[in-house]
């Protein structure tokens, strides 16, 4: 590897740690990262109400967590809708009971779950954006686009950050262990290198840091990485075509 690849790729790594991660779906209504957990089913604890919104004469009710609804005129769906529209006397199912998914990084707050109800060929698809704010329950329409996708925004304090229960983390997170054992080998590796140089190679002073010119280097490699990177995302990379 060149000393420009070499740059380059600790600055993806750099990038990745520093930048946000996935909400991994756990059960129904809640996802987790290793520090960041968004639960929404305190929000149907306190309220047997499903959430209900009104947009250009239409009526949306959604139960986050995929409990049937008991509301009158969309029990003509079945037991496996939880999440309809109401246009004039007709229903439309918009959510099913199972199936659906949670994604997205909750602290850039783009923790989306999606749902969806029919078959393939006419199938309606729901998004829930979940955004931490001090409201109980605010739930906004933006409207059907595409086509049979309808979209909402959830406004919640129940999106904020809280650390996950005891019963959902079990130990230590995956994070957590390895930035444990990078720290370990670390040291393992400083501590063998400094023995090695100074009983081996008989080196004494500075030159006892192991591999001393490589981390003089690390500095300009990260540097690289990130002008490299830039110029990409830009899209005019000085650097010359092979």
């Amino acid at each position: 590897m060149d000393v420009f690849g070499l740059g380059f790729g600790i600055f993806i790594i750099i990038f990745h740690i520093v930048n946000g991660e996935d909400c991994v779906f756990k059960k129904p209504c809640s996802c987790n990262t290793d520090d960041y957990k968004i639960d929404l089913s305190p929000i149907m604890k306190h309220s047997k109400k499903p959430l209900f919104v009104t947009y250009l004469g239409a009526q949306y009710y959604l139960d986050p967590c995929g409990k049937a609804l008991t509301v009158e005129k969309c029990k003509k769906l079945g037991p496996e809708a939880s999440g309809c529209q109401l246009q004039g006397s007709y229903a439309y199912g918009i959510a099913k009971t199972t199936g659906y998914t949670a994604s997205g990084d909750p602290k850039a707050g783009t923790v989306t779950f999606t749902y969806s109800y029919g078959e393939a060929s006419n199938m309606r698809t729901t998004k829930l954006k979940v955004k931490c704010s001090s409201h109980e329950r605010k739930l906004t329409c933006s409207g059907e686009h595409p086509t049979m996708t309808y979209n909402f925004e959830l406004e919640t304090k129940y999106a904020c950050k809280h650390a996950p229960s005891s019963g959902d983390s079990g130990g230590l997170s995956t994070g957590s262990i390895l930035v444990i054992l990078f720290f370990v080998l670390l040291f393992v590796y400083i501590i063998v290198g400094i023995l090695f140089l100074k009983y081996y190679r008989k080196e004494e002073g500075v030159n006892l840091i192991p591999n001393r010119e490589f981390w003089k280097e690390i500095p300009f490699l990260v540097k690289d990485g990130v002008v490299f990177t830039v110029s990409k995302v830009r899209g005019n990379s000085t650097y010359e075509k092979i």
